[in-house]
């Protein structure tokens, strides 16, 4: 399991980040059965000013996670 994942829209394609490891976790890393996102808008742990995690309003983002996933295995995909 990998837990707090994510990548902020800062400093190049998140959209494209996300779409190359999540489309890796099968083949690459065949142990991760699942993935718990950080999706948090004040996250004030790592700056003295807030970071936003939130992808939910990124639609291109959040359209690369929902085709990735759909390309998982069936054996990975729950309801």
């Amino acid at each position: 399991m990998i837990t707090e994942f994510g990548s902020l829209s800062i400093g190049g394609d998140r959209s494209k980040w996300f779409s190359d490891a999540i489309q890796q976790f099968p083949t690459e890393y065949p142990a991760i059965k699942s993935v718990l996102f950080f999706h948090y808008s004040s996250d004030e742990t790592i700056s003295d000013k807030a970071i936003n995690w939130y992808f939910i309003n990124d639609k291109p983002t959040l359209e690369v996670i929902r085709t990735e996933l759909n390309n998982w295995p069936d054996s990975l995909k729950t309801l």
